[in-house]
């Protein structure tokens, strides 16, 4: 199973990971909802001029259904600015529930404990020895994935909050023509971050499956020394090659949503 700590934190809401930090990031975007609305009315006011000149131009008249069509999408995007804390938060209701969802799904067999299994076969002293200089290596990389694990989860909750406290100025921005790419780019990097926990809790239960399939194999090699020393060496590679991966899922969850 995955660790008890590390799946806590990856299915932890902003509040229940540090209720400080969110606490300060939520008054931090509401302080910040005033500069939202006030470039809504700013943009607002821009169009609507922009609007009458080219009727008057074309020697229209600014009609109350064309007026409302203007407004009323500044009405949605207000909405979306004084509840934009909220939304972030369900964001990321909304992935842990599919994480719980994944991490429901068992893997078949049992892996006892985080460590590298010793060898039960008859070997020689020199050759347990060498195995067992391995086996270090082994568990050493092991902890160093678990290690990386909660440092990627930190910085991920760290612009969580970050992203939290600008939400209502950059979702305000999405209704200006000039402005909106960069809103959209917002979105998308939201959107990655959320979908990286339960990418994380994917990668971490396929890495658990691929070791329980190599204890298995280390534990029947009995006393062939040569496999159970290829096979200890198999685990840091493989170790390492988890870490690379972990530490590239925000890049994975980035070219999901398009970034």
């Amino acid at each position: 199973m995955i660790n008890e700590g590390t799946l806590e934190k990856l299915l932890s809401s902003l509040e229940s990971y540090n209720g400080v930090a969110n606490n300060y990031a939520t008054s931090i975007s509401t302080a910040l909802n005033v500069v939202g609305t006030t470039l809504l009315g700013i943009m607002l006011y821009i169009e609507l001029a922009n609007l009458q000149k080219k009727l008057s131009s074309e020697q229209g008249i600014l009609s109350i259904e064309l007026l409302m069509s203007v407004v009323w999408k500044y009405v949605i995007a207000l909405a979306f600015v004084m509840l934009s804390d909220k939304i972030i938060d369900s964001f990321i209701w909304f992935a842990n529930a599919i994480g719980h969802i994944i991490n429901s799904v068992s893997i078949e067999g049992d892996v006892s404990s985080g460590t590298v299994p010793s060898i039960n076969g008859d070997l020689s002293w020199s050759q347990s020895m060498i195995i067992n200089i391995v086996q270090v290596f082994s568990n050493f990389a092991l902890w160093c994935g678990e290690i990386v694990t909660d440092i990627l989860i930190f910085m991920r909750f760290l612009t969580l909050y970050v992203y939290k406290m600008i939400a209502g100025v950059m979702f305000a921005s999405f209704v200006s023509d000039e402005w909106s790419s960069i809103a959209k780019s917002y979105i998308r990097q939201v959107l990655a971050l959320v979908i990286q926990g339960f990418a994380l809790i994917l990668i971490i239960k396929v890495f658990q499956a691929i070791r329980i399939g190599e204890v298995l194999e280390v534990t029947s090699n009995g006393d062939d020394f040569a496999k159970n020393l290829a096979n200890q060496f198999m685990f840091i590679v493989k170790s390492v090659a988890y870490v690379g991966i972990v530490l590239g899922s925000q890049r994975l969850t980035q070219k999901m949503v398009g970034g």
